[in-house]
């Protein structure tokens, strides 16, 4: 990078990441970063803006620099009196002209190539075609502005005394002048309309928004009450949309997640960050002061010495699905038409009333499995390879939802005559299609043809008095059956050459919950951390350790 603070970031169409710093400009094209900056010139960049297919304009206390991002260069500017036009913020207008802000004026500027004769020679002319006048309190001068939302509809522009403008390029005379403060000083770094609200970020006054429907004003801050508690830090740089109704505010103290209240979406709620670090626990640059968000998902984040920082927030949100009476989820299933099952503790089997879709809102209702039961306890769930559901029940039986003819049927499992009433925790299909069935008092391997179950006696294997409690069950790619368990630690089902199958414990180690199979590692959790072990290796002395 040129410098560690980038007080602007910007992505391209071509997909190339731009970050304006504090001793020049650097690409990045998703393996190395290239620095450019003017010949013998310092550039503290400001803004990076799109001026046309080919340049950016760059701003740099209160100068406008032209960069031709594909000979990758910066361009003299020419003028009328051939002197520098002064601008502290800019919005383009078409690929020739921009909107500027430069001191207590609003600027509208055309501008053209010039060609040399030589590619050096290569010059950009620039001249002011409309000066408007817009404050006349001494001393007052423009801060920021962006278009309103909706197109042709204007220009919001703030100022250093507080005041929001809405401008109309067709109508300049009759502009709205709307005081955000009692006249007392605003420094603002940033603004954004979208969804019928002004969000105004500020240094010491978090961000005031301004709901241009209503006229009602509201401020949300740090170290206050309600909305004036729900930011990081006072100090905000930018606020960025995010998608889904979030927005983002990137602050001196981490940045916050804004978005609407469940219960009362005109109210606002929050998440903080303002403790980030690395999966090695090296803590980043928590002055956090621009970002740029990629519809992809990713994340920018430039900060105050710490360079910049991208996340994947598509691994970071989520929407949570709750009701009012506690209610533990045991076992979470999407059947082929998409709709969710649930396996509760407290009320059974529930689905979702219609199917997922992503950006839609879930609700879940019980299932009646025509038990008779008005309350339930399914611990586990699994599809089989036809798309029907299994549920393993507390009582130790089987409920499967049919999907062709949409029925329940309640299995017992007989283990020589004799109906098993140990709870079930765990089922798994291997790839031979055969049911093992995890219990509280051991394992089963359930014949789905004749309805009969034959217990594997794990303990006379491992030489135990008791039964394995079976929590989890996982096969790894050279077919082994793992089984996680809440008693015995890990074990391993082997099955041998004749068809015969035993049960082997992993050294004793004590381990709660056991997920297998993933980019060929086993991921075993237990109270004092992640375990990462390689399946070709067999030795524990060497799996890394890795705490939660």
């Amino acid at each position: 990078m040129a410098d560690n603070t980038i007080p602007c970031i910007y992505k391209d169409e071509d997909g190339f990441m731009w970050f304006g710093t504090d001793n020049g400009l650097s690409r990045y094209d998703g393996k190395t970063i290239q620095n450019f900056k003017p010949a013998n010139t310092y550039v503290s960049i400001a803004a990076i803006v799109r001026l046309s297919d080919d340049f950016l304009g760059i701003v740099s206390d209160g100068y406008l620099y032209y960069f031709n991002r594909k000979r990758e260069t910066f361009l003299p500017i020419h003028t009328e009196s051939d002197t520098a036009i002064g601008v502290f913020n800019v919005l383009p207008a078409d690929d020739s002209s921009f909107w500027g802000i430069s001191g207590n004026r609003l600027i509208l500027c055309q501008w053209e190539i010039q060609q040399g004769k030589e590619e050096e020679k290569t010059a950009v002319r620039v001249r002011i075609q409309k000066t408007f006048q817009l404050l006349e309190e001494k001393g007052e001068v423009f801060s920021s502005l962006c278009y309103h939302e909706k197109a042709g509809s204007g220009i919001w522009l703030t100022t250093n005394r507080g005041n929001l403008i809405l401008f109309h390029p067709d109508t300049p005379g009759a502009y709205q002048k709307i005081p955000l403060t009692d006249g007392k000083t605003l420094q603002v770094t940033s603004i954004l309309n979208r969804d019928g609200v002004v969000w105004v970020s500020t240094i010491g006054k978090g961000i005031v928004r301004y709901h241009t429907k209503s006229g009602h004003m509201d401020r949300i801050s740090y170290g206050g009450t309600g909305k004036e508690n729900l930011l990081s830090h006072t100090d905000v740089y930018q606020t960025i949309f995010i998608g889904n109704n979030r927005y983002l505010a990137v602050t001196w103290g981490g940045y916050t997640l804004l978005m609407p209240d469940e219960k009362q979406p005109e109210e606002l709620t929050s998440e903080i960050y303002n403790n980030t670090h690395t999966q090695i626990y090296r803590n980043l640059e928590t002055r956090m002061i621009s970002a740029c968000y990629d519809p992809n998902g990713l994340l920018w984040i430039g900060t105050n010495g710490g360079g910049v920082m991208y996340s994947d927030l598509r691994s970071q949100f989520y929407d949570r699905y709750y009701q009012d009476r506690h209610n533990e989820i045991c076992d979470i299933l999407m059947d082929d038409s998409h709709r969710l099952w649930l396996a509760t503790y407290h009320k059974g089997i529930m689905r979702s009333d219609i199917p997922y879709a992503k950006g839609k809102k879930l609700s879940f209702s019980k299932v009646d499995t025509g038990s008779g039961k008005s309350e339930e306890t399914m611990l586990c769930a699994l599809k089989d390879v036809d798309g029907n559901l299994w549920f393993g029940n507390i009582n130790g039986t089987l409920t499967v939802y049919h999907v062709r003819t949409g029925r329940f049927v309640i299995h017992s499992l007989l283990v020589d005559g004799v109906a098993n009433r140990a709870s079930v925790w765990a089922l798994y299909m291997d790839d031979k299609n055969r049911l093992y069935v995890g219990t509280e008092d051991g394992l089963l391997l359930y014949n789905r043809q004749t309805g009969i179950c034959v217990k594997l006696s794990a303990a006379h294997y491992l030489n135990e008095k008791r039964q394995p409690f079976i929590r989890a069950i996982a096969q790894t790619k050279d077919g082994t059956i793992w089984l996680g368990t809440s008693n015995m630690g890990v074990c391993r089902v082997v099955e041998s050459a004749s068809g015969g199958i035993s049960v082997e414990d992993e050294h004793g180690i004590s381990f709660g919950t056991f997920v297998a199979g993933i980019f060929g590692w086993e991921f075993i959790y237990r109270i004092y951390g992640w375990l990462c072990h390689p399946v070709s290796t067999t030795e524990h002395d060497q799996c890394p350790l890795y705490h939660e």
